[in-house]
C-alpha cells in the first residue's frame, strides 16, 4: 500500500506505521473468518498471494456473529485455527521474516523515488495490561526497529510516550485508539520529523 500511494502521490515523506501483530497476521491466510493476501518466499523474494480476495458474505445474524467472534477470540490459537477463525499459512514467528523483507522494500521505495521514509510502530491497548504480551511486542518490535536502521530507514516507536502515562487505557476505545489516542500519536510524530528529516538531508 505504500508503493501505491508513493507512485500516486509522490510525497516527500511517507510514514508507514504498523503494530506488533501484524506481523503474526503476515502468517495468516484467514483472519476473524476472513481470507486475507499473503506474502510467500520465492526465488528470495515476496511474491503476493490470494488475490483477488473472496468476498465474505455471512447468513448469521450480526448479533449471533457478535457472540460467535468474542467467544473464539477468547479460544487458543490452536482451537481458532481448528474452527476455521484464523488459518494459517506459515509457521510461527515466519511473519519476521516477512516485515524484515518488506522493510527492504522501502529503503528501495526510499531511495528509488528520493523520499524519506519513516517507519512507526504502535501499540495496542493489550501491551499495558499483559507484561508477557509486553515483553514478546517489545522483542519483535527491537528487532525491526534495528532492521530498518540497518537499511537506513528511519523511525520512531510510540512506547516510550504512551509508557509515561499514568493511565494507558485512557487512550484507547476497544481494540483502537480513542482521538486523545491519535492526537498524542500525532504530536510525538509532529516533534519527532523535523529532526529525522534533516538528520538525514545531504549536507
Amino acid at each position: 500500500r505504500a508503493e501505491q500511494l508513493a507512485a500516486a502521490h509522490n510525497p516527500s515523506v511517507l510514514v508507514v506505521g504498523f503494530i506488533v501483530d501484524d506481523v503474526r497476521r503476515a502468517e495468516m491466510r484467514r483472519m476473524w473468518w476472513r481470507d486475507k493476501p499473503w506474502f510467500e518466499v520465492e526465488d528470495d523474494r515476496l511474491a503476493l498471494k490470494g488475490v483477488p480476495v473472496p468476498v465474505h458474505r455471512s447468513r448469521l445474524p450480526p448479533h449471533i456473529r457478535q457472540r460467535m467472534d468474542t467467544t473464539l477470540l477468547a479460544l487458543p490459537a490452536l482451537l481458532q485455527n481448528l474452527f476455521g477463525y484464523h488459518r494459517r499459512v506459515h509457521r510461527a514467528g515466519f511473519g519476521v521474516e516477512i516485515a524484515k523483507r518488506l522493510i527492504e522494500r522501502l529503503a528501495r521505495l526510499q531511495a528509488e523515488r528520493d523520499l524519506k521514509v519513516v517507519l512507526m510502530i504502535q501499540y495496542p491497548p493489550d501491551t499495558w495490561t499483559h507484561r508477557g504480551y509486553l515483553n514478546y511486542q517489545r522483542r519483535l518490535a527491537q528487532a525491526l526497529l534495528d532492521s530498518a536502521a540497518s537499511h537506513g530507514v528511519a523511525t520512531v516507536d510510540t512506547y516510550r510516550r504512551l509508557a509515561a502515562e499514568p493511565n494507558q487505557r485512557d487512550f484507547y476505545a476497544s481494540a483502537h485508539m480513542n482521538p486523545r489516542g491519535n492526537l498524542l500519536v500525532a504530536s510525538l510524530l509532529s516533534a519527532t520529523l523535523p529532526g529525522l528529516i534533516q538528520k538525514n538531508r545531504p549536507a
